[in-house]
């Protein structure tokens, strides 16, 4: 089905035993598909490496609006000409490894053996303790210098153990890198 997408045709769109998509007359590519359910997406579909790629944008009326998500899709459009595949992207930073995760690999594949027993202790420790109650539950990619700042600074009724647990984070994150 091909109409203009806005809020009135997206809604009038009915629902139907498999998922029903509006394909917008002004951009190619861009779409809002009705599921069975009556949920409403909007969507980019793109080529990417010979491949056909759909992009989800968000749900209609759950803080987008037809007008944002077609801005949206004009940019994710825009990163597709510029020969970047956003939908690989996305999914390469869904599983990234959280800071816990690699917190554990940390600790098996480089404190345990090129540690002496008592500082691997003391990482464990500073780890356990301090940082992943802090940042632990964030993704890798997503830790930036303010957190660690952030981190740093409230601990500063703790200056020495605050200074131990930066120079491990800078560790682990150079670790993380290579």
């Amino acid at each position: 089905m091909k109409a203009k997408i806005t809020k009135k045709s997206v809604e009038g769109v009915k629902p139907g035993a498999r998922d029903v998509f509006l394909w917008d007359t002004e951009m190619p590519g861009f779409g809002c598909k009705v599921t069975p359910k009556g949920g409403r997406v909007y969507l980019v579909q793109y080529w990417s490496n010979r491949r056909a790629r759909r992009y989800t944008l968000g749900r209609h009326g759950a803080g987008m609006t037809a007008d944002e998500a077609r801005r949206e899709a004009a940019s994710i459009k825009g990163q597709v000409a510029k020969g970047v595949d956003p939908a690989t992207m996305r999914a390469e930073d869904r599983a990234a490894p959280t800071l816990a995760t690699f917190a554990e690999r940390y600790l098996a594949e480089h404190a345990a053996i090129k540690k002496k027993p008592a500082s691997a202790a003391e990482d464990e420790r500073n780890l356990q303790n301090h940082i992943l109650p802090a940042l632990g539950r964030l993704q890798l990619t997503h830790i930036l210098r303010a957190d660690v700042a952030r981190f740093h600074q409230s601990m500063k009724a703790k200056p020495v153990a605050a200074n131990r647990c930066i120079a491990l984070l800078s560790k682990m994150f150079n670790l993380a890198e290579s």
